[in-house]
């Protein structure tokens, strides 16, 4: 089981919420706001290999490769983008995982393939739930309420898109969901079906935003 007590860990000054998973694995959670605005940033040098014309795609690069350089000094040299917009580790057995919304940040490290999805509470799903919401209601704990259970679904969902290789033959519908357990207060554990596989995912509701993330897969 995952523990997702949160530690700290400061960078430039700021406390930013860290989580440490199983043996094996590492999971961060950033809000990215005053690093952003800080000095350091400002004047941080972007690899060219990592630069894009977009000005809010360059900023998640910037602030995704401003963020490694802090926390993951020996792999951030090797750090870079596939084709596809996958971000990997050139040259190194450790895989990694991304996501981010709005000014929330998430990074995920692990020696097997792994996917994170985060995104911020306040946002509604309800507009999207025909597109990707199919889930029997004998397969969901009984109190969930359906605000948080849409962002169980789609963060999961998006979390397990990340791990697959070849993601031109799938979509976010190709995983069926199969359960969810409630395993603490703001913890669930859910399995979804791609194909004959079988995967579990983990999700957990923090104050400003909720979690998913899949390992060991």
């Amino acid at each position: 089981m995952f523990d997702l007590e949160p530690k700290y860990i400061k960078i430039l000054n700021k406390s930013l919420c860290f989580y440490q998973i199983c043996s094996g694995y590492e999971l961060c959670v950033f809000d990215v706001k005053p690093i952003q605005k800080s000095s350091e940033f400002s004047a941080f040098l972007v690899p060219k290999k990592l630069c894009l014309n977009h000005k809010k795609r360059h900023l998640e690069r910037k602030t995704t490769a401003f963020l490694l350089w802090q926390i993951k000094p020996h792999l951030y040299s090797s750090f870079c983008y596939k084709k596809t917009g996958k971000p990997v580790f050139k040259n190194q057995e450790v895989f990694m995982s991304i996501s981010h919304h709005h000014h929330f940040f998430a990074l995920i490290f692990s020696k097997n393939r792994c996917g994170i999805d985060v995104l911020k509470r306040d946002v509604n799903l309800s507009k999207l739930q025909k597109k990707f919401f199919f889930v029997k209601q004998k397969n969901i704990p009984q109190k969930s309420n359906k605000k948080r259970l849409l962002q169980l679904i789609w963060t999961s969902k998006e979390a397990l898109y990340k791990t697959e290789k070849k993601q031109k033959n799938i979509h976010i519908n190709s995983f069926k969901h199969m359960s969810t357990t409630q395993r603490s207060k703001n913890s669930f554990e859910s399995f979804f079906r791609l194909d004959k596989n079988k995967i579990q995912t983990f999700t957990t509701y923090q104050k400003a935003f909720t979690l998913s993330f899949v390992i060991n897969y």
